[in-house]
């Protein structure tokens, strides 16, 4: 029998726990994030790419990572060599990033929204894209960092890896409202932040 405090200790925000009982992940799953991000962030051996891999998955790209692909292209390219299901990814870390976020939108079924990963493809090397949220035609992307002074990036948005293990509602949040400022009449025709 799992010792549910001691996973709640874990986990620090009751969000999740609400996802564990509304079935979008269960509690061995996020332990086992949370566990591995808890070994990497303490390793001072850990990289970037290995916490962006351990989150939101590696794509399976065939390419030489020296050539150039324009920003479009490069995500063309990544949209085609997903390691899941964008509409439910089967990776843990990404699977609970993405329910935090369809919760944060009030969305009934969460397939509506999609998580790409861009992980070992032009758009992650050339263009600081780890990867992409779409809903409704509109996209935001994401770059997942260990650094903890990065504030800005040529993502649409830096997430901090060592916040995932405790405030999932407020990146959650933040994304949502992106979408939300998309979907406003004064932003008419940008699909993106990029627009």
């Amino acid at each position: 029998m799992l010792d549910y405090t001691v996973y709640c200790d874990i986990i620090y925000n009751i969000e999740v726990i609400q996802y564990i009982s509304k079935g979008i992940c269960n509690l061995i799953g996020i332990k086992l994030v949370f566990d591995n991000m808890k070994r990497f962030f303490s390793s001072s051996c850990m990289t970037g790419h290995t916490a962006e891999e351990e989150i939101l998955g590696c794509c399976k790209v065939s390419w030489d990572g020296k050539t150039y692909f324009r920003f479009k292209e490069a995500m063309d390219m990544a949209r085609k060599c997903q390691p899941f299901d964008p509409s439910c990814p089967s990776l843990e870390g990404a699977r609970i990033l993405h329910g935090a976020v369809a919760k944060a939108l009030r969305l009934v079924d969460a397939t509506a929204l999609k998580l790409f990963t861009s992980i070992n493809t032009p758009l992650d090397r050339f263009h600081g894209v780890d990867g992409w949220f779409e809903f409704e035609g509109k996209i935001i992307t994401i770059d997942l960092t260990l650094q903890e002074q990065k504030d800005h990036a040529r993502a649409n948005f830096v997430v901090h890896a060592q916040e995932l293990d405790f405030d999932f509602a407020f990146i959650a949040e933040t994304i949502a409202q992106g979408f939300r400022y998309l979907s406003q009449p004064s932003a008419t025709g940008r699909t993106s932040y990029a627009s």
